[in-house]
């Protein structure tokens, strides 16, 4: 037992990864990543979590995010040699389930591969559970032209935000962070200025949030 700024803090020393902390993500990920270089699997230098193999001279591409995994190979039978595969290895832990069809939900994105050569990527559904947990709702009658208005990069002097309303504009700048790298890149400019107030919004800064969640209802089916 210690304390830390006046409060009791008790410290604990945690034997096994513990799902759901920093650590256990990594250990899972380095351990993945091996596993899948042992059947020949090249990890892109671009990306540590997309890898690739040649089989039967064609791609398998194998995208991941912790233990959410997307398989494609041209080749129904590559995917049920990999899926065979996956359950030998970790299957002990629980089955490892897949589901195929040309529409997948993962990470919150809807894809779309019913038309031949291309993949239609959307977060509508992500978009409308943002603008339901807002405090503030909108109505038809609010719009804007874009994300960010024109003083973005402006510092002005406001009253700061209150600890609740400042934990609020923390919340939503990273979930349309998470948006905007996924789905909606022509408000990265808005998320990015944004991103840089979270320690010390004010009354300016929450305004400006409110244009950016304007502009996403007025446009949340695009």
């Amino acid at each position: 037992m210690a304390f830390k700024n006046g409060r009791k803090v008790l410290y604990l020393q945690v034997l096994k990864a513990l799902y759901g902390m920093l650590q256990a993500a990594l250990l899972w990920y380095k351990k993945f990543r091996s596993d899948l270089e042992s059947i020949g699997c090249e990890f892109n230098p671009c990306d540590p979590c997309v890898a690739n193999k040649i089989i039967d001279d064609r791609q398998h591409t194998i995208r991941f995010h912790v233990d959410d995994i997307m398989a494609i190979h041209v080749s129904s039978l590559v995917n049920d040699k990999f899926a065979v595969w996956l359950n030998s290895m970790y299957g002990h832990c629980g089955e490892v389930k897949q589901t195929r069809s040309n529409f997948h939900h993962c990470l919150a994105m809807h894809f779309d591969f019913s038309h031949t050569g291309h993949v239609r990527i959307h977060m509508k559904d992500y978009i409308e559970s943002m603008l339901n947990d807002f405090p503030v709702q909108f109505t038809s009658e609010d719009s804007v032209p874009t994300p960010a208005p024109a003083d973005l990069h402006a510092t002005r002097t406001s009253p700061k935000l209150p600890p609740k309303e400042a934990e609020i504009f923390h919340t939503f700048v990273a979930k349309a962070l998470f948006l905007c790298k996924r789905a909606r890149p022509h408000i990265q400019l808005a998320v990015a200025t944004l991103c840089t107030r979270v320690k010390d919004p004010n009354q300016d800064d929450w305004r400006k949030l409110l244009r950016l969640m304007v502009f996403l209802f007025r446009n949340q089916g695009r």
